[in-house]
């Protein structure tokens, strides 16, 4: 993840395109983020994940304590995180979740007080380093073809990873579903 984040901080200093991760990413959005096979969608998964690290708890700085800490697994994120204003008190479950959140609405550039890809803008606070001032490209993951896999049948949930399930189009009323969960997995309803 460390080096797909540098490469992304960096892209718009060096003209680079992260868009074939993004395509990547979206046919493979429900791997399991700690798992590695060592495959594109390995490098695909990281990538976005620390896009939207970057994005939402410090950009550069975060960079920086990631790399700079005493932990070598998901902790040094957490860490590197709860030392963010933002991110004060974050689980990894809690990023996980806000992740998968963060991924589903980012055709939206006007949010406000959740954690986002799309600003409709280029995102530049929080990204300044030493005397450096990094500039991160918004990111619709919508506009790349595919679009994000968004199942319409149930499925199975791969340990630290998100299952994306639409309902259905155009609900309105009363929605009664029934959902089998064991004690390791949260769900979020978003509507959009």
């Amino acid at each position: 993840m460390l080096s797909e984040s540098t490469e992304d901080i960096i892209a718009t200093k060096i003209g680079h395109s992260l868009e074939g991760r993004y395509r990547t990413f979206n046919e493979n959005n429900t791997l399991s983020l700690t798992a590695w096979n060592s495959q594109l969608a390995d490098y695909a998964k990281v990538n976005v994940y620390g896009a939207y690290l970057l994005r939402n708890y410090g950009g550069a700085q975060l960079l920086h304590d990631i790399m700079h800490n005493s932990f070598d697994d998901q902790q040094a994120v957490v860490d590197a995180v709860n030392k963010s204003l933002q991110g004060s008190g974050k689980t990894f479950a809690d990023l996980l979740n806000e992740w998968g959140v963060a991924m589903m609405l980012s055709d939206h550039d006007n949010l406000v007080d959740t954690p986002v890809y799309n600003i409709g803008a280029l995102f530049e606070s929080d990204s300044v380093y030493g005397n450096t001032l990094y500039y991160m490209n918004s990111i619709n993951l919508f506009t790349y073809t595919p679009q994000p896999m968004i199942y319409t049948t149930s499925g199975t949930v791969q340990p630290q990873g998100n299952y994306y399930y639409k309902i259905g189009d155009n609900v309105t009323g009363d929605i009664n579903m029934s959902l089998e969960l064991n004690g390791q997995t949260a769900v979020t309803l978003i509507a959009k």
